[in-house]
C-alpha cells in the first residue's frame, strides 16, 4: 500500500528512505510523520477498502502463558502421560486456535506502508495494529524498513510468528520455548523525570544493545496521570547518538537531553550510559560519549591537545596515545583537555582490540 503524506511531511519522508538505503542519519523530527500515521492519516495506514495483509502471532507472549504442563493437564480430555509428543500437538493446535480466534491482541494486524520519492526510491514504515478492547485500535510502529521483507524479517527476529508461516514453526522451537519461557526480561530501565514525577521505560537487553550500539529505538510506553492513562514516545539515538527525547501524548515534550542525564537501572542496580558502553559500546561510541561528557562537565571541547588519565597521566589524544609523563611534570596551561578514567581508558583499547583484532599501541 502507498501513501498519499501531506506536503509538509515531504522532506521527512525522503530522510527516511535515504536513511534506508544509504544509512543516512533519520529526521530528528520522525515523530511528526508516525503521529500523522496514528492520527490523521489513520486510513493511509489501515484503509478500510483492503483487509491486512498478514497477523502475526506474539509467540513469547502465548507460550508464556500457555505452554507449560500444569496448563496442557488442566486442558486435556484424558490422563495420558505428558510426552514431548503431546506437548507438540497441544501447542500446535493451540497456535492454530489462536491465529483461527484473532482476537487483534494476541494476533495483531501487520501494516506495512510503502513511502516513495519523486525518483522512485521507496522504503517501507511497519506497523502491529492491536485491539485493546474498549479502548479500540493501537498502532505499535516498528520502524523504517528498505521492502516489507525486511520488516517482515524484522518480526520474525522479535518472535512474531506470521500467519502464512506457522505451519514452519519446528518441534525443536516448540519444545524451547516450553522448556524455557521466553517472555521477554525487560532488565534495563532508564528513567527521567519532569514536573515533578519519574517516568519509566523498561526494556529487554536485546532493545537495549541496539541503543548501545547507536540504532534509532522508538518505545512505546503508557503512563498513568490524575487517573488517566496517557501514552509517551521514548526517542533513542534520534537526533544523535546518546540522545534521548520523550514526547507525551497532547504533543508536548517531557524530556529532552541525553542519556547521560538519565538514571539507568540494570537488573534493579544503578548504572550509567557510560559504564554501559564501557560493557558494550564500540570504541568510537564510548569515545564520544566521553567527549559529551568532558563538554558538559569540564567546558573542554575537542580538539584535544592531550588526554589526562586516573588524573595521574598524561597521553596522546587518541585511543593508545604514548604516555607523556606524569601530570604534575607537564605544564598543560591554556590546553584543552579530555579526562578519563583507568577503566575508561582500558574500556577503549579493549574495544579497539575486539574491532580491529590487535591492541593499538600503546
Amino acid at each position: 500500500m502507498k501513501s498519499n503524506l501531506p506536503n509538509k511531511l515531504a522532506s521527512i519522508r525522503n530522510q527516511i528512505i535515504e536513511h534506508v538505503h544509504e544509512n543516512g542519519p533519520l529526521p530528528a523530527n520522525i515523530n511528526d510523520l508516525i503521529s500523522w500515521f496514528e492520527g490523521d492519516g489513520w486510513d493511509e495506514l489501515v484503509p478500510s477498502c483492503e483487509s491486512e495483509e498478514h497477523i502475526a502471532l506474539n509467540l513469547n507472549y502465548v507460550s508464556w502463558l500457555n505452554f507449560s504442563d500444569s496448563e496442557l493437564v488442566a486442558n486435556q480430555e484424558n490422563d495420558e502421560p505428558v510426552t514431548d509428543a503431546l506437548r507438540v500437538k497441544y501447542a500446535r493446535r493451540l497456535i492454530s486456535e489462536t491465529f483461527e480466534i484473532s482476537n487483534g491482541y494476541d494476533c495483531p494486524s501487520v501494516q506495512a506502508v510503502e513511502i516513495s520519492k519523486a525518483n522512485g526510491d521507496s522504503a517501507v514504515l511497519g506497523w502491529l495494529i492491536e485491539i485493546h478492547g474498549q479502548g479500540g485500535p493501537v498502532a505499535i510502529y516498528q520502524g523504517a524498513f528498505r521492502d516489507k521483507r525486511k520488516f517482515y524479517e524484522n518480526l520474525r527476529e522479535c518472535n512474531f510468528l506470521l500467519d502464512t508461516e506457522h505451519h514452519n514453526l519446528t518441534d525443536k522451537e516448540i519444545l524451547n520455548l516450553w522448556a524455557k519461557p521466553t517472555k521477554p526480561i525487560r532488565s534495563i530501565v532508564v528513567e527521567v523525570s519532569w514536573g515533578n514525577e519519574q517516568y519509566k521505560c523498561p526494556m529487554a537487553d536485546k532493545t537495549w544493545q541496539r541503543i548501545v550500539k547507536g540504532k534509532s529505538v522508538r518505545r512505546v510506553e503508557y503512563y498513568q496521570c490524575e487517573g488517566k492513562r496517557y501514552k509517551a514516545d521514548w526517542l533513542f539515538n534520534s537526533d544523535s547518538f546518546g540522545s534521548l527525547v520523550v514526547n507525551y501524548e497532547d504533543g508536548g515534550v517531557g524530556f529532552e537531553g541525553d542519556l547521560s542525564s538519565a538514571c539507568i537501572f540494570y537488573e534493579n542496580k544503578k548504572t550509567s550510559w557510560i559504564d554501559e558502553l564501557m560493557k558494550n559500546g564500540s570504541s568510537d561510541n564510548l569515545l564520544e560519549a566521553l567527549i559529551q561528557r568532558s563538554s558538559i562537565q569540564d567546558k573542554s571541547t575537542p580538539p584535544y591537545d592531550f588526554w589526562i588519565v586516573e588524573n595521574s597521566f598524561v597521553c596522546e589524544p587518541y585511543i593508545g596515545g604514548q604516555f607523556k609523563g606524569e601530570l604534575l611534570a607537564i605544564k598543560l596551561s591554556s590546553k584543552r583537555l579530555l579526562r578519563i578514567s583507568q577503566d575508561e581508558c582500558n574500556a577503549l583499547v579493549e574495544a579497539k582490540f575486539k574491532e580491529q583484532g590487535a591492541h593499538p599501541d600503546t
